[in-house]
């Protein structure tokens, strides 16, 4: 599915992003097709896991170069936890420095400070943020994941209606 979106696109050279979602029928669409990389993290992810610089490989490619990657996963496994914050005015949240801390935490990029609106987020995109995560035990990932959103303890002050 994914090299015929490529085809329908022209795509002759780079990058293209195609998401195969599947319905509660168990049915499979293309739910986007686009020339361009992966959203949501998916490409830092990637970047992460196996230890190469996105941009600069697509250059390399895109001038007929090699780029030299190892190819080999640096973790078991890595997850892009997305900060979720809802609707009203942060009135906390636990700062970088705590939440990368913790153990299995990478990186915390948290868009969220006091006193401000909560970022409204687009479809599985966050805009309050994201923690690169490498789990523990996937067998208990959804624990971990609720365990550390509730050490990013965001509080915010719901919106009043005007």
């Amino acid at each position: 599915m994914a090299t015929s979106a490529a085809a329908a696109l022209g795509a002759q050279t780079g990058v293209v992003h195609c998401e195969i979602l599947r319905d509660r029928t168990k049915g499979l669409f293309v739910g986007e097709a686009g020339a361009r990389p992966g959203g949501g993290s998916i490409t830092e992810l990637a970047s992460v896991m196996y230890a190469f610089d996105l941009p600069a490989t697509l250059a390399a490619l895109a001038t007929d170069e090699v780029p030299d990657l190892d190819g080999a996963p640096r973790f078991p496994a890595l997850t892009a936890v997305m900060v979720p914050a809802p609707a009203g005015t942060v009135t906390h949240v636990a700062d970088r420095a705590a939440i990368e801390s913790l153990p299995g935490v990478l990186d915390a990029d948290i868009r969220l400070t006091v006193g401000q609106p909560a970022p409204v987020g687009i479809g599985t995109v966050s805009l309050a943020g994201r923690v690169l995560y490498v789990p523990d035990d996937l067998d208990a990932i959804d624990q971990e994941v609720a365990d550390l959103r509730a050490a990013l303890d965001i509080r915010v002050e719901p919106l009043t209606p005007a």
